[in-house]
């Protein structure tokens, strides 16, 4: 791993406003430099040009000394300080847990212990994974007793403790809920009784910590570990020693007012899933504050299958999934902060940071147009949702060709990156569940220059190219558009997309759709966009949330019941199943995938059009794109058209690629049922498609991820800049596009056969 990294706390920055940066090292103390640049190329040789990069005139030069700095990782809830929180003697506590890794080690379930001090009360899971209370009053009188008896892993069991300071005995009871008669016919309550003096546990106000325990303090603030891996729902807190019957009737989700008035605190973990607090339903109102962005809108204990959406039934989604590796803010200290002068071009820019002159990382950032601004007509839209999806991921062409022996290696950098920052949403938690979410406000070492032509570094060569013919432009961002809408697009006559849109808010689609309609132009540079539903939040604004729902490639899929998304409500998956499929939108859809072997386009009758002729002006012969890193221009995923799923019946089919090698996969929601591959199926093509909006406007569609990295070929001497170059002066020329004739009648588009 590099010995110094760091990164910016936001992906894009408007022109006149400011973006902090963050640096750690793991060489005791570096003193270092950061500069900026303006990059060109970020795709490094053999497979693209090589990393280009540009001082910017003028910019600052920060000097600094790193210093170590942790990964804030594990989730949890923290109810603060309160007087109803000190003073128990007496004290019954009562919580309902999912464990997913128990046995492991230890994992904090609730309590106000503060390890350090060994003070306080926990209720946690032992390392053999029995439920365990823990007792210390800070001075010595310490106690612990377990049932002894592990709880398994993805099942519901009610974990109560009664400790009654007058009796001197303290009472540990461990209920499981088993799914299916069968699995309850090998499970068995298990209660532990136990004489105990009295110790001052709660003599001192100290903060309740759900799903990990205090152990001390740094210069930072507060230090957690014993963090739980699991679901929690239902924890209650009394100040004296509850009879078995109350323990029953204050499991439920709204105990009645009789109970709460004699508790501490009851919290339900349901309410408001797209917040970060969490309530007390108690007098008391010790309302907490989740941090690291745990699961919520999950299945709780009450869950029976008749309710799949939250909003129908609150009390079936009653808990919060907490891992122990999630991650939303690495917490580091800001190094520097950068004053993006008004007159910055908008662009791609990177700070780099240096150890004695030589560059040892760089932490990329998009320059934006100043806010409610455009200075060009030429938008680049920035797919910053799928760079976040993306997260610390090894790039799929270095693993395809390491799986198939054509050499190479995987990067063991990312490979640690994803275990020391936190992977993203392709990554599972360590205990075996999907990473629903993923955050910019940590090191994301797949957002900097490398050799594949993948994500950010393939857009780069979209804005080199750019720069390449001349053409002014400004790049807006994903988080923009659904920020701002419809707002943001009419400020431009033509958007060019990233290489790979794949991942899109409602928001972000609907303005798309509507600035269509009004006469946008869109060139879809890419292939396997507007795939999956997202959702965005105010409250957890540098972050993401997925539900990989029922189809679709994928590494994991959403529980059952968990196809919602916690923030928004709004079901989760493919756009194709939730029925606003991409052919709709920019004529083609995500049909296979491989890395390994390009193919060239080849032209159909429909490239002679009078419609599109002018696309191929300067392109010479029927073949096209015969060259790139991979081969060609068609490559690693490719759409195509489709009439049952939308493709406009006036498009022009103008091109396509087809007899792929066998590592060209058909997606999962291209077939029904298992079936043999066919190299030959008509169904597996990249296809070049363009046509017709409303109101003077259009669509251009690649049906590939490679054709960016064709671009670069000869020098841009080539026909796929050629052709990508006629699309977008024709689509930046005022003169609209006349609606085709219906009476001529729609061309084949997809040979829906």
């Amino acid at each position: 791993m590099r010995s110094l990294l760091g990164y910016g706390d936001r992906l894009s920055v408007c022109a006149g406003e400011r973006i902090g940066f963050h640096v750690s090292t793991r060489a005791g103390e570096l003193a270092y430099q950061a500069d900026v640049v303006r990059l060109g190329s970020a795709v490094d040789r053999p497979l693209g040009p090589g990393i280009e990069e540009t001082p910017v005139p003028g910019a600052p030069v920060f000097r600094g000394l790193a210093r170590y700095e942790r990964i804030d990782r594990g989730a949890r809830a923290i109810v603060p300080t309160s007087p109803a929180l000190a003073g128990l003697a007496s004290f019954s506590a009562q919580i309902e847990i999912w464990p997913t890794k128990p046995g492991s080690r230890e994992q904090a379930l609730f309590g106000t212990w503060d390890a350090a001090a060994r003070a306080g009360f926990a209720l946690f899971l032992a390392a053999d994974g029995s439920a365990s209370v823990r007792l210390g009053d800070g001075r010595g009188a310490f106690a612990e007793h377990a049932t002894g008896v592990p709880l398994r892993a993805l099942e519901w069991a009610r974990i109560s403790v009664v400790f009654d300071a007058r009796a001197g005995t303290l009472r540990l009871v461990q209920a499981p809920f088993a799914d299916g008669a069968g699995a309850r016919a090998s499970t068995r309550r298990v209660e532990v009784r136990t004489a105990l003096r009295t110790i001052e546990h709660g003599s001192a106000a100290r903060p309740l910590v759900f799903a990990a325990w205090r152990a001390g303090h740094d210069a930072r603030g507060p230090l957690f570990a014993a963090h739980f891996d699991g679901k929690l729902e239902a924890p209650r807190l009394a100040g004296d020693a509850l009879e078995d019957a109350d323990l029953e009737a204050i499991a439920t989700p709204t105990p009645p007012a009789s109970l709460l008035a004699r508790l501490v605190g009851a919290w339900d973990l349901g309410r408001a899933p797209e917040g970060r607090r969490i309530f007390d339903l108690s007098p008391n109102a010790l309302h907490g504050t989740l941090e690291n962005l745990p699961l919520r809108g999950v299945t709780g204990r009450r869950w029976d299958a008749s309710r799949h959406d939250p909003r129908l039934g609150a009390e079936h989604h009653a808990a919060i999934h907490f891992h122990a590796d999630d991650v939303y803010d690495a917490g580091w200290p800001r190094a520097f902060e950068l004053a993006v002068p008004r007159e910055w071009r908008s662009g791609l820019y990177a700070v780099r940071l240096q150890l004695d002159g030589r560059t040892v990382d760089h932490l990329p950032f998009f320059v934006t147009p100043p806010r409610g601004e455009a200075r060009a007509k030429l938008a680049f839209l920035a797919p910053t949702a799928t760079y976040l999806a993306y997260a610390n991921l090894l790039p799929p062409h270095t693993y395809a060709a390491v799986l198939a022996g054509r050499g190479g290696e995987l990067d063991a950098e990312l490979l640690a990156a994803e275990q020391e920052f936190g992977g993203g949403c392709y990554h599972t938690h360590d205990d075996g569940s999907g990473i629903h979410h993923s955050s910019w406000l940590r090191p994301l070492l797949s957002l900097r220059p490398q050799r594949d032509p993948w994500g950010l570094n393939a857009d780069s060569l979209l804005l080199r190219f750019l720069d390449a013919i001349g053409l002014d432009y400004d790049v807006i961002t994903d988080h923009q558009l659904h920020e701002e809408g419809t707002a943001l697009l009419s400020r431009y006559r033509a958007v060019l997309t990233g290489t790979h849109p794949e991942y899109d808010t409602t928001r972000m689609l609907d303005a798309l759709e509507a600035w269509l309609a009004a006469g946008g132009r869109l060139f879809y540079a890419g292939a396997n966009g507007f795939y999956w539903r997202i959702a965005l939040s105010h409250q957890w604004p540098a972050a993401l949330e997925l539900r990989r729902a029922e189809d679709g490639t994928r590494t994991w899929e959403a529980r059952p019941g968990e196809y919602h998304h916690a923030w928004t409500g709004e079901l989760g998956g493919l756009w194709r199943r939730i029925g606003r499929p991409p052919n709709r939108l920019v004529g083609t859809g995500f049909c296979a995938q491989g890395f390994l072997d390009g193919r060239p386009y080849r032209l159909l009758p429909a490239a002679r059009d009078p419609r599109a002729a002018w696309i191929f002006d300067g392109v010479a012969g029927d073949e096209i794109g015969a060259f790139g890193p991979l081969g060609g221009a068609a490559c690693e995923e490719i759409d195509r058209t489709d009439d049952v799923l939308g493709t406009p019946p006036h498009a022009l089919r103008l091109a396509s690629a087809s007899g792929f090698g066998p590592d060209m996969l058909k997606t999962k929601e291209e077939f029904l049922y298992m079936a043999p591959l066919d190299p030959q199926d008509p169904h597996v093509r990249a296809d070049l498609v363009f046509f017709e909006t409303p109101k003077g406007g259009a669509v251009f569609s690649t049906g590939s991820i490679a054709w960016a990295g064709s671009l670069p070929y000869a020098n841009h001497r080539n026909e796929i800049a050629r052709i990508s170059e006629n699309v977008l002066r024709r689509f930046l020329d005022p003169t609209p596009f006349p609606a085709p004739d219906p009476a001529t009648g729609p061309p084949q588009t997809s040979g829906c056969d």
